[in-house]
């Protein structure tokens, strides 16, 4: 199955073109301590979907820093508002 046609990823990847030009508006005290993180656990958080859906021996593992990086991503925009 291509990473394409998974609906977790696609999901994913639709949330991180909604939230982009709100991360990038950013106050500029606020670019390095909340843009910057947020920005790279999207794209971690896509990496490990990706990773667990190709590499089935370690699935689990993948998924699970998957949901790892999730939870960071949910305190991150929950302190930018």
């Amino acid at each position: 199955m291509s990473v394409q046609s998974m609906h977790v990823y696609r999901r994913t990847e639709e949330l991180l073109y909604k939230m982009y030009p709100c991360v990038i508006s950013f106050l500029k005290s606020e670019k390095f301590s909340l843009a910057q993180p947020i920005k790279q656990k999207f794209f971690d958080l896509l990496k490990y979907i990706s990773l667990g859906n190709s590499v089935k021996s370690k699935q689990k593992i993948y998924l699970q820093e998957a949901d790892g990086y999730l939870q960071v991503l949910k305190v991150l925009t929950k302190l930018s508002k």
